[in-house]
């Protein structure tokens, strides 16, 4: 048995050597990538001039003024894809990270299922410390209930859990349990691979009404729960109150808009000793929230709640103001821009001192206190002026449809031991993720919690005052991960040719996306 195991650590210190080549060899690509896609800026911009050249010349050159419109189009389809392999280089060197704690803890725990146990596959995309708490959940659970072995498995990346669990579900073989970022409920519902997650909690101690309404109600449809929250975060402003002190600001009154972030960053630079005022990573999430907070739909056909969305509303004002102010700041000097979803980079800056105000997600309160030298203060999301409330991101778990009944029952009962106010205060405590039972956040409560941890406090109050509207309880979009990839290119575009020119190329190609993905589901 020793040697075995032994065989699996140097099996998996190979693994994790080999996973590690492969990340410095996708980041050392990532900046030719990114020439590549500026080279496809001026490809696109040339071939478009030409366009409008050929077309002025009359009937005869109409053949060619449409093949030169399509060239276009496929340059900027290049470009989105190419983006999309900077963005996912990020995601890799994150992933090594996650992928070397899960090594430290490297063990043999639990065993083979009895022959009678009915047996739940769950795919997962945690890593580190979060994975390693959610086996410790699983082993927890089948102790205290006969008969059922969960056999948690991670795939590395919610876009592997996702392809992997539709690919398996065309196969026939889904995992009973599938973990599904939450951009991708649209295309999970659409697939008709799932059982509602309500109906088969009725057989549980768990009432869809126990959970907090503004983390389920992203996850409802037709006021019916399909899956169940899991993993629920938000963005949150974090500051260096050090810093705040010695520019002369108020560590206690952290800045609520643009134009106090503005302010607070010329004073933290002018005072504070840092290089900039403020960083976050090019992440569209961060853009649909400022959506939501200005109670802007995203898309038409109720934010895609009321049917399939065809027509994209980037180029509404709440649109103009978000990158008019990001393309300000980054102009002075005042925001760092660490790269498209560059969270952890982002994250290094505000932690070596070189940012003085971080945007990051609630999920990362833990690492952003634990790896600073300076006292933290957190804030709500800073906002153009209307507030009407942030989104949740993360993910669910779903159940599916093709599992068997008992497979199905068994998969019941763990969501709803997993969703019990035990458990979620566990998860919240040790993961920064929000509690979705509205018990757990009694319990915390009780417990002085959010007295002893005023950043989730702060967290938890913005996520309970945002209201409900269809803005606010997030889109729904097949192609929503692309459309996040051109959302991250229009903010890069903006300071190069301009906010009106960057909004309109990036709703007209989210409705190229959009309008693809609705031709698709008509033709099934």
């Amino acid at each position: 048995m020793r040697e075995r195991v032994g065989e699996g650590i140097d099996t998996a210190e190979s693994a994790l050597e080999a996973f590690t080549d492969l990340t410095d060899d996708i980041e050392e690509t990532t900046s030719g990538v990114e020439e590549i896609s500026a080279a496809s800026d001026d490809q696109a911009a040339a071939i478009e001039e030409a366009v409008d050249m050929v077309e002025s010349v009359g009937g005869l050159a109409d053949d060619t003024a449409e093949d030169a419109a399509e060239v276009t189009t496929i340059a900027h389809t290049q470009k989105t894809s190419l983006t999309e392999v900077a963005a996912g280089a990020s995601t890799l060197n994150d992933r090594t990270g996650a992928l070397d704690d899960r090594l430290d803890a490297y063990d043999l725990v639990g065993g083979a299922a009895d022959d009678d146990d009915t047996v739940v596959e769950f795919w997962h995309a945690l890593g580190g410390r979060k994975a390693r708490l959610l086996d410790e959940f699983v082993d927890e659970f089948e102790a205290a209930t006969e008969g059922v072995s969960v056999r948690p498995s991670s795939k590395g990346s919610y876009r592997g859990v996702f392809d992997a669990t539709l690919a398996a579900a065309e196969r026939g073989d889904p995992p009973a349990i599938a973990h599904l970022y939450e951009i991708g409920t649209k295309r999970a519902l659409d697939s008709g691979a799932f059982a509602p997650v309500e109906d088969l909690l009725a057989e549980t101690q768990l009432s869809p009404d126990d959970l907090l309404d503004p983390v389920a109600n992203y996850y409802r449809t037709d006021g019916r729960l399909h899956s169940l929250p899991f993993n629920a975060s938000t963005p949150v402003l974090y500051y260096d109150r050090a810093a705040f002190e010695r520019a002369g600001l108020n560590p206690d009154d952290p800045p609520a808009t643009f134009a106090e972030v503005r302010h607070c960053a010329e004073r933290l630079v002018e005072r504070g000793g840092v290089e900039t005022g403020i960083t976050f990573a090019n992440y569209s999430w961060f853009v649909e929230q400022w959506f939501a907070e200005a109670g802007q739909p995203l898309v038409d056909a109720e934010n895609g709640r009321a049917g399939t969305p065809t027509e994209a509303y980037f180029d509404a004002e709440a649109g103009e103001r978000v990158y008019e102010w990001i393309a300000d700041m980054a102009a002075d000097d005042l925001y760092h821009d660490p790269g498209i979803e560059a969270r952890g980079q982002a994250r290094e800056a505000f932690h070596a001192g070189r940012a003085g105000i971080l945007i990051g997600s609630t999920s990362a309160m833990a690492d952003v206190h634990e790896n600073a030298s300076f006292p933290v203060g957190t804030g709500y999301f800073p906002v153009a002026d209307e507030r009407h409330g942030v989104v949740v991101g993360g993910g669910s778990l779903w159940v599916a449809d093709r599992a068997t009944a008992e497979q199905q029952r068994a998969a019941a009962a763990f969501l709803g031991w997993l969703a019990a106010p035990e458990q979620q205060a566990r998860w919240h405590r040790e993961t920064g993720y929000f509690p979705v039972h509205e018990g757990a956040v009694d319990r915390l409560t009780r417990d002085g919690w959010f007295d002893e941890n005023p950043g989730y406090r702060t967290a938890m109050d913005q996520l309970l005052d945002a209201e409900e509207s269809v803005a606010t309880t997030g889109a729904r979009m097949g192609p929503f991960d692309t459309v996040r990839t051109l959302v991250a290119e229009a903010s890069v575009d903006a300071r190069e040719y301009g906010v009106a020119e960057a909004l309109d190329r990036l709703t007209e190609s989210a409705e190229l996306q959009l309008q693809s993905y609705a031709q698709g589901t008509d033709d099934r």
